[in-house]
């Protein structure tokens, strides 16, 4: 018999199973959905004793956590706002299901703003690497040899101490000090700012060289190269262990928990269970802190891996960002290399954290499971993947692959997921799943983090307190105003999980904050420590260090000079003032306004940060959706005004742009982009644009071959194609099936962007304009000559009977076949009112002779002809806009794919790709959405891209792309 890690029978004798299914067939008996019930209250008493008083429990194999302090749906009013409530450990329907507030804690929304703009991006990202996955699939790329890796410049101020045997210690102190002056993380709110919180210039010299960076993240080979992929962490008997969240490179946050709780050691143990990437600028200082901790005591820092430690993502959300503007983009690019490749694939996927009675199982995402499954997969099971992967696709035919994904990336659930169905990040995972999972390997909680808590607190508590979240980057992002936390286990608590004892809650202050705390209390034993740190968080103010010595007790006083490598920097124990701060920008007890009014004071603020949020991370949704949404709005629209009520606004957007967001947010959104009454759909779909480094280029290859081709067409004949039914009237549909007919091979989309600029500056668009436009498009690029720029003023500014330079030809067109000569055309010229002052009939006669030579030269001019030549280059330069745009938005959507498929032709992440790369590339992305680029507009993507040598600038031009709110841009507010 094959005996399990905790000591549970896995298989039968001599098996050694290779796939869950076959495995999970020899597993031991586990109770069925039906033995343990369909809701988490009977999940949670699986196999477990029953609750005491006191948070003790009776003697058993299982014993079950013990949970107090739940964090609450919403605050309560009112009460003392710097205490956490507590609620009854089986008052279990007060807390707020998973998935979000509930449908009776509407007005809570504020709270868990950050989170669900989270997920659904990532949502979308995940979607995308798919796409990506099957593009790259398609082409079959065969990689090519990697060049030869660049050399890694020396010479950061501190390399020395980083690199430093035994220096781990003074480490501590040294990033306090360096980083003193950082602004706050506000990647939050500032999408541009992911990664990019650092402020120090010139990193590479004034900090950390680039070699000194690559030496210690090698050290990881070392340690967990052949490290299990779950690890046993027994609790000490005179110890103790803490869990942490994510972190997301806010290392003031790690830094402050050190400060707090105590620096790493074997006696006081840290776990970090995932995600110290991505988000703030400082998770390259976090790894070279824990592995430099890790190497100077080995069991005082375990580091498992979270979904944001891969390829894909990383390069998503701020950590090759961070990466690259430290140590530029050839070393950079390097660095990040060896992140990704020799880091994180090594890192552990979980650990049993084991006391002495019963254990809890600590994973960064939670209970893995994949559809199908009959039984739950052991622990043991688990040590058959092959972690040791940069990329961790959604899609694997592999099933152990799937695991491993939903390993990093699932989320609880109240009720079962459907097999097949679609999922929120990972495959979710239900009460059932827990219960199974932890009776059959013999453990009383999952730990796990991947999610930012309800309600703004730092931990949050699922399937009726048998699995807990733990996240511990407080304020996470510089806006979701949250705490974080820490779990605590220790022998003589062991498996109590209670708010206040071993689920211990933080919020990191400021670093100048930060630094004076360290200078002047860093000397003060942990508890006394942890005494300040809690008053700091509770008041706002900082006690001055001759209170905090007369308050310590005279056991926990130092009894000697500390040594050089302890948590003090060299500072005056002298007493300092109290040092004010304005309290942590969260008040528990309250709740926003669910009346946005536009105020920037109180609950408003909160909701106007929270609306801000949001509109950010729809902005993606609403270009993507453009074309879709101007034809709901048609159908809503009877008299074509391009106007429609707010509260038939409010439904559209609602129900086709963002579902999950609940119908009271698109009322604050309203009240944010100044929408009132009736609101004028075509101008608020316009406003957002999608903007790149490079604009001059063309795009619109197969309207200038239609415009071409028409030059010599009789205006009739042009005209009845565009509008077969004589009522001078073009729709969407007319205008869209007319370009299909003469020959124009335009994507639906961008004929619809086409469309939708011609209602700006007309309703209802008329035919007249609709050839106008037509015409323009031919001659985007084209100057135009002096001659014909005041001819054409002088044409649109005839009395309205003339509507348009298009009318103005077919009035002039006596003989109606269509065409004018150049003496009819040269007579009409004559006769406008500016001829003799601005205009000379020399000048009459040359235009005449251009216009006839602009296509076929053959003493007779066409509508299209004409129009080329004295046509509004205003509305040409709109047209060029709006094609460009939807080119870009292509490529925009398509950008997580493309890097996906750019990671296999770049494995040093140079930034550059081969031309003919980077064309096939973006050819099959393409593919998978449709065909919806021309092959003259993928060629000019390249131009757009950019060129250094005979490669194409890849990560700068996918960079570069961005979402523009043009109103808000233009008044002056925040963009971007």
């Amino acid at each position: 018999m094959q005996s399990g890690i905790l000591g549970q029978a896995v298989g039968g004798s001599g098996s050694n199973p290779t796939s869950p299914q076959s495995a999970l067939q020899q597993n031991v008996h586990c109770k069925t959905t039906a033995e343990i019930g369909a809701n988490s209250t009977s999940a949670q008493n699986v196999n477990s004793p029953a609750i005491m008083p006191g948070g003790l429990s009776k003697a058993g194999p299982t014993p079950s956590p013990i949970f107090s302090g739940y964090p609450q749906a919403s605050a309560q009013a009112g009460g003392n706002t710097n205490k956490f409530s507590s609620l009854n450990p089986q008052a279990t329907s007060a807390v707020v299901p998973c998935g979000g507030p509930s449908q009776a804690t509407k007005s809570t929304w504020a709270y868990n703003v950050a989170g669900l703009c989270e997920e659904r991006q990532e949502r979308n990202l995940l979607s995308n690497l798919s796409q990506g996955a099957m593009a790259l699939n398609s082409m079959n790329y065969k990689k090519k040899k990697p060049e030869q890796p660049p050399l890694l410049p020396s010479g950061g101020r501190y390399d020395e101490l980083l690199l430093r045997p035994g220096g781990s210690r003074d480490l501590i102190l040294k990033l306090v000090s360096i980083f003193s002056g950082e602004p706050p993380v506000q990647c939050g709110i500032c999408a541009d700012k992911v990664g990019l919180s650092c402020a120090v210039k010139d990193y590479a010299h004034s900090v950390f060289s680039p070699s000194a960076v690559m030496e210690i993240v090698r050290l990881a080979q070392g340690f967990y190269k052949d490290a299990p992929n779950i690890m046993t962490l027994p609790v000490r008997a005179k110890g103790r262990m803490l869990l942490v969240g994510d972190t997301h490179g806010q290392l003031e946050d790690v830094l402050w928990m050190f400060f707090k709780y105590g620096a790493p050691s074997a006696e006081n143990q840290y776990v970090f269970i995932g995600d110290i990437a991505d988000r703030g600028g400082h998770a390259v200082e976090e790894f070279l802190l824990l592995l430099a901790l890790k190497r100077d005591a080995p069991e005082s820092v375990h580091i498992l891996r979270g979904n944001h430690e891969e390829s894909n993502v990383c390069q998503k959300y701020g950590f090759s960002a961070e990466v690259l503007t430290k140590f530029g983009q050839q070393a950079g690019g390097y660095l990040l290399h060896v992140f990704i490749n020799q880091l994180f694939p090594v890192l552990p996927l979980g650990a049993i954290v084991r006391g002495s009675t019963s254990s809890f199982f600590a994973i960064h995402g939670g209970v893995p499971t994949y559809d199908g499954q009959l039984q739950p997969l052991m622990i043991a099971q688990l040590e058959q993947i092959n972690r040791k992967q940069p990329i961790l696709d959604k899609e694997q035919p592999d099933l152990w692959n799937t695991i491993l994904f939903n390993a990093m990336w699932s989320d609880p659930c109240d009720v079962p997921p459907i097999a097949g169905g679609v999922h929120q990040r990972g495959r979710s995972f239900s009460p059932q799943d827990t219960a199974s999972f932890l009776a059959a390997n013999r453990c009383s909680a999952v730990i796990r983090a991947h999610q930012l808590p309800r309600a703004r607190r730092g931990f949050d508590v699922h399937h009726g307190g048998a699995v807990l979240t733990v996240f511990s980057a407080s304020n996470y992002m510089g806006s979701a105003l949250n705490r974080g936390s820490v779990v605590v286990c220790a022998q003589e608590s062991f498996p109590l999980l209670q708010a206040g004892k071993t689920i211990l809650e933080f919020y990191a202050p400021s670093w100048s904050v930060l630094a004076h705390m360290y200078e002047q209390f860093g000397s003060l034993p942990r508890s006394q420590r942890a005494e300040l740190a809690e008053h700091f968080e509770s008041t706002g103010t900082i006690q001055s260090s001759s209170s905090a010595q007369s308050a310590a007790s005279p056991q926990d006083k130092p009894t000697a000079a500390p040594a050089p490598s302890s948590m003090h920097p060299t500072a005056s124990s002298a007493s300092s003032p109290v040092v004010p701060e304005p309290k942590p920008p969260h008040t528990f007890g309250t709740q926003p306004s669910p009346d946005f009014v536009g105020t920037s004071s109180g609950a408003h603020s909160e909701v106007l940060a929270s609306v801000r949020q949001i509109e950010h991370s729809i902005r993606e949704d609403i270009v993507k959706a453009k074309d879709h949404l101007f034809r709901i709005f048609l159908s809503k629209d009877a008299t074509q005004t391009y106007r429609v009520p707010l509260t038939v606004w409010i439904e559209i957007m609602h129900a086709h742009v963002a579902p999950d967001i609940e119908a009271e947010v698109w009322q604050h959104l309203a009240n944010l982009w100044h929408l009132s009454g009736t609101v004028s759909y075509l101008k608020f779909l316009q406003r957002f644009e999608i903007r790149a480094l490079r604009k001059k280029t063309q795009t619109w290859g197969a309207l200038v071959a239609l415009s071409t081709s028409l030059n010599d067409t009789s205006s009739y004949a042009t005209l009845k194609a565009l509008d077969p039914n004589q009522d001078n009237v073009v729709t969407l549909d007319e205008f869209i099936k007319a370009l299909h007919g003469i020959g124009a091979t335009v994507p639906p989309q961008q004929a619809a962007a086409l469309y939708m600029t011609l209602c700006q500056s007309q309703p209802k668009p008329h035919v007249m304009h609709i050839v106008e436009c037509l015409a323009l498009v031919g001659v985007m690029d084209k100057p135009q000559s002096e001659n014909a720029r005041r001819v054409g003023i002088e044409i649109r500014t005839l009395p309205t009977y003339y509507r348009t330079s298009a009318y103005f030809f077919y009035v002039t067109d006596a003989d109606r076949n269509g065409f004018l000569s150049n003496s009819e055309l040269r007579t009409a010229l004559r006769s406008l009112p500016g001829v003799g002052s601005s205009i000379t009939e020399p000048d009459i006669d040359a235009l005449v002779e251009e216009i006839d030579g602009m296509g076929v030269k053959n003493d007779r001019i066409s509508l299209v002809e004409f129009l080329q030549a004295v046509g509004d280059r205003g509305l040409a330069t709109k047209l060029q806009a709006s094609l460009l745009e939807e080119v870009l938005k292509t490529i925009y959507l398509q950008r997580d794919a493309l890097r996906r498929i750019f990671a296999e032709m770049d494995p040093w992440f140079s930034g550059l790709v081969e031309h003919q790369d980077f064309k096939s590339a973006v050819q099959c992305a393409n593919a998978t959405c449709g065909q919806s680029l021309t092959p003259t507009q993928v060629n000019s993507l390249v131009e757009m891209a950019g060129l250094q040598g005979d490669k194409v600038c890849y990560r700068q031009f996918l960079d570069s792309l961005e979402v523009v709110d043009t109103a808000l841009e233009a008044a002056g507010s925040f963009s971007s």
